[in-house]
């Protein structure tokens, strides 16, 4: 029977929670793309001219917020050695 070191489990423990990290950052990521760009949509259609002047405004800051995050996403993700 072959046994394993403390330092060994622990490594591939860690090793596994990172990865599911990454690939919950990423997934997190692509969702967060995917409703920017239907926000950017919906801001460019006509249908939101049917708003008042203030929300349009507010969508027009929730857009601008979710795509920096969206690139500070990207930047952690690419630091991560993961390439987009």
């Amino acid at each position: 029977m072959l046994k394993t070191g403390k330092s060994e489990v622990f490594k591939e423990l860690t090793t596994s929670s990172m990865e599911d990290f990454k690939l919950r950052l990423l997934k997190e990521k692509q969702e967060l793309d995917e409703k920017a760009k239907k926000l950017g949509d919906f801001i460019n259609g006509d249908k939101i001219d049917k708003l008042p002047p203030e929300q349009k405004v507010l969508l027009g800051v929730q857009y601008d917020v979710m795509k920096t995050y969206s690139n500070i996403l990207f930047m952690r993700l690419t630091y991560m050695g993961i390439e987009l």
